[in-house]
């Protein structure tokens, strides 16, 4: 198992709504975030702006993600509303606990 890459729109989708349907807070995803852009557990890579419609337009500096802005934010997080944002992805620094999504 190694956490879900949500390279494939269709499979974004239903996990985000999924998220939000079911109240969950947040979950890690399998995406390494860099100035490159996202790269998934799969091989897959897409740029940040590939991912605009997904990524949030705030967080916790106020600015759209991804904005590091712990300084060592390369790990892939789908928040559920928490910037009163939906349900999107944010940049979060490594060591904060949140459930995993997996895929075989």
């Amino acid at each position: 198992m190694k956490p879900v890459s949500l390279d494939d729109p269709a499979l974004a989708n239903e996990l985000m709504g999924l998220c939000a349907r079911e109240g969950q807070k947040y979950f890690w995803t399998g995406g390494r975030v860099s100035s490159a852009g996202v790269t998934w557990p799969n091989g897959a890579s897409q740029s940040v702006a590939q991912l605009s419609s997904l990524f949030s337009h705030t967080g916790g500096r106020g600015v759209p993600q991804p904005d590091n802005r712990e300084g060592d934010e390369f790990c892939l997080a789908v928040l559920n509303n928490f910037y009163n944002d939906g349900v999107k992805f944010h940049d979060v620094s490594c060591h904060h606990t949140k459930p995993t999504i997996c895929e075989a």
